[in-house]
């Protein structure tokens, strides 16, 4: 979602943005969508992992709205400690990691 109150909400909670490439059925993206309740792999399905319960992602897929989004982001709160891109990318070369979006 690219509103500029989702971006500044991003930006503020200094949250990490991975992106999951399924378009070749990557295995690590499979298992990852099964985990998160979506054995189908239906896409786009989003999920944010709030930093204080990250066992506890908050999933939505389909068509959402920016309000969606920042009403999610603010239940989850901002992250505890900066994140490395380069440790989440290294999980499965389908996964993008952007820091702050």
């Amino acid at each position: 979602m690219n509103s500029q109150r989702v971006r500044k909400l991003v930006e503020e909670n200094r949250v990490v943005i991975l992106r999951a490439d399924f378009t070749r059925g990557d295995p690590a993206v499979a298992e990852l969508l099964r985990r998160l309740g979506n054995p189908s792999g239906s896409i786009p399905f989003y999920a944010v992992f709030p930093a204080k319960e990250p066992q506890r992602p908050i999933v939505f897929d389909g068509v959402i709205t920016a309000g969606q989004v920042v009403e999610v982001l603010r239940q989850a709160g901002p992250s505890l400690v900066e994140s490395s891109p380069k440790t989440a990318s290294q999980q499965s070369p389908a996964v993008e990691t952007t820091p702050g979006g």
